[in-house]
């Protein structure tokens, strides 16, 4: 390892060992990139004054993933880049996938977007990167947990992100602790133009009686305790700009599941909300198997049909988890985006046909995967078996001669 991986991997042990407590285990850290100078010359000192040229080097990218624990996956602007465990591949497959879904379409600029369970910020940072820097007025987040949230607040200023162009919440989203979304003057509530989100996955949660009148909720009634999906869908779709766009990873059983949750879903689709369900590999998140889906909704959907995407079978199958490579990415944004149907892959459903299915938006049930059985031709099977029977004859005369020369028992020809 040379001297620049060196310096930037203890760089980056220092920001998550405690020994910078100011930066990661403090709610109030400096909004400013002030910080970095700061971190830079703790470590230099630490360092014993060795003589590195890290102070030298700017870090243009720093990712943290609760994923992989606070890992952090480090480049240098020479391209260097640490080797770490791949666990974080599936995870970044799918945000590319997310932002792109998110902002699909003629719009080159979006005024805001909205992450509600944002973690390290690396969702948001991938929807302006593909917006460019000009093309995100302001990135909204929230997170619950304050490690993460600092790593956010990092992760922005090491991206470049001014502190007037990013706003991130410590708190809990499931009650809505932000004063500020809890605006109910409608000429003063917030309204994103974008909402992504990778959630926790049937997240186990304890609702209160008031919730069942908060405005998030009261329209579609509460979802079980046993899976707090449809309450961060919900959470994120209230805050959806009448002509904006959603799209959230929620695992496969929001799709089918009954009781309280299959009443939302019903309300959803009547109300024509549910644009898009998008089907995705197993085993693309380490260290679950489970698989996932990605649901895109709209307040103002035109079709009154809804697009499915069978991406199940179209990935990259790796040792320990699964990859969604550039092609199988693009393939499923410019189905999206044409909403054409290709057999054993998309199929646009009408709402006449998901009542016909009782509002279940199983994908199997509108798209099939059964490959259908091959002709078999009974004169080629037998010309095989005359080859093969051939073989063995001639492998046999060949052994039987062996045979004879030793002295031994030869083998029955047939």
């Amino acid at each position: 390892m040379g001297e620049i991986e060196v310096c930037i991997q203890l760089f980056a042990d220092l920001l998550v060992s405690g020994e910078f407590p100011p930066v990661v285990g403090s709610n109030r850290m400096h909004p400013s990139s002030m910080w970095l100078e700061q971190a830079g010359g703790c470590f230099c000192h630490s360092l014993g004054g060795l003589p590195l040229h890290l102070a030298n080097q700017r870090i243009s990218r720093l990712s943290f993933d609760q994923a992989d624990d606070g890992l952090p996956v480090i480049l240098a602007d020479d391209g260097i880049c640490l080797p770490v465990a791949d666990t974080t591949s599936g995870i970044d497959d799918s945000r590319t996938l997310l932002d792109g879904l998110a902002v699909t379409g003629q719009r080159k600029q979006l005024e805001s977007v909205f992450d509600f369970a944002c973690g390290s910020g690396s969702l948001l940072l991938n929807v302006r990167h593909r917006m460019g820097p000009n093309g995100i007025g302001k990135i909204v987040g929230q997170e619950k947990n304050i490690t993460t949230y600092n790593l956010a607040r990092m992760n922005m200023l090491l991206h470049g992100v001014k502190d007037s162009e990013f706003e991130i919440y410590h708190g809990d989203t499931l009650t809505n602790e932000w004063d500020w979304l809890r605006e109910m003057n409608p000429a003063k509530m917030p309204k994103f133009d974008a909402v992504v989100a990778n959630p926790p996955l049937s997240y186990r949660w304890e609702p209160f009686d008031a919730l069942g009148e908060d405005v998030r909720f009261k329209n579609y009634g509460m979802a079980p305790k046993s899976a707090a999906d449809f309450v961060f869908l919900l959470h994120g779709f209230h805050y959806l700009k009448q002509d904006g766009v959603m799209a959230i990873i929620l695992p496969h059983g929001v799709l089918f599941r009954g009781g309280a949750e299959d009443r939302i879903r019903t309300k959803l689709l009547k109300d024509g909300h549910i644009d898009t369900v998008i089907g995705l590999p197993a085993n693309l998140f380490f260290p679950t198997g489970i698989p996932v889906c990605i649901l895109v909704l709209k307040k103002c959907k035109k079709p009154d049909d809804v697009l499915f995407i069978n991406a199940a079978e179209h990935f990259e199958k790796g040792k320990r988890q699964n990859r969604l490579l550039p092609e199988h990415i693009d393939k499923i944004l410019t189905t999206y985006k044409d909403r054409k149907n290709e057999n054993r892959y998309s199929h646009c459903v009408s709402m006449e046909e998901i009542e016909k299915n009782d509002f279940n938006l199983n994908i199997s049930c509108y798209i099939s995967t059964h490959e259908p059985e091959k002709d078999i031709s009974l004169q080629a099977v037998n010309l095989t078996l005359v080859d093969l029977q051939e073989q063995i004859i001639r492998s046999t005369q060949t052994h039987n001669q062996f045979l004879k020369e030793l002295g031994l028992s030869l083998f029955p020809l047939e």
